[in-house]
């Protein structure tokens, strides 16, 4: 447990928040004091983005997304509940992530003329600066109805630029689409969850400017 909660940078307060089980008890557990009943390991590895075994697996879900955004965080709360939901649902370890090489302009186009159900999600939808063109991030993330068959090719590389991961529209995730100029795309915070939540530079690049709106937010106050 321990390990699993280090790999994703949390603090045993953190997990608390997000698992339910109290940061006493994870204490307890992590320092051997405990043996905790299966069902909790259980829960608390799923919180944490893995599949139970008896390795650590990667195998994430968007719930924790949907529990961050339907707390409605305040702007200088947002850097740290976003944060923590995106560090638990990694895009490249959600069930069904594929990393692909696609042109994001004939990948629009291709979905809107199918009458497929999809939404774009990239940091773009944070601040509100979707276009005509679709978004024009790095390592955007498209999801798309799980009975559409997909033509593009598998990235050998993931993370490499031009790379663009598609992912199944849940149910969580379908809650949260918007119709934009002429694209169907994601809220602009499940967004900027995704953002941080994707490979490399794209992350950073989020939590910055979370951290600076934050900030912004806190100046006035003080």
């Amino acid at each position: 447990m321990r390990t699993a909660r280090r790999y994703r940078r949390l603090t045993q307060k953190e997990l608390a928040r997000i698992s339910g089980v109290s940061a006493a008890t994870l204490s307890r557990i992590e320092s051997g004091q405990v043996d905790p009943a299966y069902g909790t390991v259980v829960k608390l590895l799923r919180t944490l983005g893995f599949k139970p075994g008896p390795d650590l697996l990667e195998q994430s879900t968007d719930d924790q997304i949907l529990a961050a955004i339907l707390v409605d965080p305040s702007l200088n709360e947002r850097f740290d509940v976003y944060r923590v939901a995106a560090q638990v649902s990694p895009v490249a370890a959600r069930v069904g992530a594929r990393a692909v090489t696609a042109d994001l302009g004939e990948m629009a186009e291709l979905l809107e003329s199918s009458g497929t159900t999809y939404a774009f999600s990239a940091l773009e939808g944070f601040y509100g600066g979707w276009s005509e063109r679709g978004p024009q991030s790095f390592w955007p993330v498209v999801y798309i109805d799980a009975g559409f068959e997909q033509p593009w090719h598998t990235q050998p590389m993931q993370g490499a630029r031009g790379t663009v991961y598609t992912l199944p529209l849940t149910e969580n995730a379908s809650r949260f689409v918007e119709r934009v100029n002429t694209l169907s795309v994601m809220s602009p915070d499940w967004s900027i969850i995704d953002t941080i939540a994707s490979p490399d530079r794209q992350s950073d690049v989020g939590l910055d400017l979370l951290e600076a709106i934050g900030n912004a937010e806190k100046r006035p106050a003080a």
